[in-house]
């Protein structure tokens, strides 16, 4: 009984931490979403790889994109694997341009939910928890390749880090080869 009270009290604790981080999200996700232009320098170019990948993409070591002089293998290119994540969005959104902006601030925010469960599993304490990745929200400029820059998929590969670091430390602690193979 005490087992399934801590697990309870567990999931309650993440779901309120979820919640608090949206809260305090939420300027960030509005000043981002109606800012009504595009921001930094590299938005145009992931908006021109998507809809190539929307229109076009096929297998990516088999395709090839001619928008750079005679073209280059897509497999050289940017991280291909946001594009080929964001199809759905597009075809949910219908357009490509909102779908990239509801993708990569979608992504950002799960990348500070994934950091508060990191720092919730490996400190086993809420408040402490929250209080970090309040400051890693605020503070570490984790959002400044998006905001300032524009950089797509490097914006949304953050959320990769505390993913990993999270599966590392479950598979050294549980000394369990599964989640060995799924961090390598």
């Amino acid at each position: 009984m005490k087992k399934v009270v801590k697990v309870f009290f567990s999931f309650v604790s993440v779901l309120l931490g979820v919640l608090v981080l949206a809260f305090l999200f939420k300027p960030f996700y509005e000043g981002y979403i109606n800012a009504g232009h595009a921001v930094g320098a590299d938005y145009l170019m992931h908006l021109s790889n998507l809809e190539y990948f929307y229109e076009h993409g096929r297998f990516p070591i088999s395709d090839w994109q001619a928008t750079w002089f005679g073209g280059y293998p897509v497999i050289e290119g940017y991280p291909y694997l946001h594009y080929y994540l964001m199809k759905p969005v597009v075809s949910l959104v219908g357009d490509a341009a909102t779908a990239m902006e509801y993708y990569a601030i979608a992504t950002l925010f799960l990348y500070f939910v994934a950091s508060f469960g990191l720092f919730y599993y490996v400190c086993k304490n809420f408040p402490l928890a929250l209080f970090l990745t309040t400051i890693l929200l605020y503070g570490a400029d984790s959002g400044m390749a998006l905001f300032e820059h524009g950089f797509v998929t490097f914006s949304s590969s953050q959320l990769f880090l505390p993913l990993v670091l999270l599966a590392v430390i479950a598979a050294r602690q549980r000394k369990s080869s599964r989640l060995w193979v799924l961090v390598g």
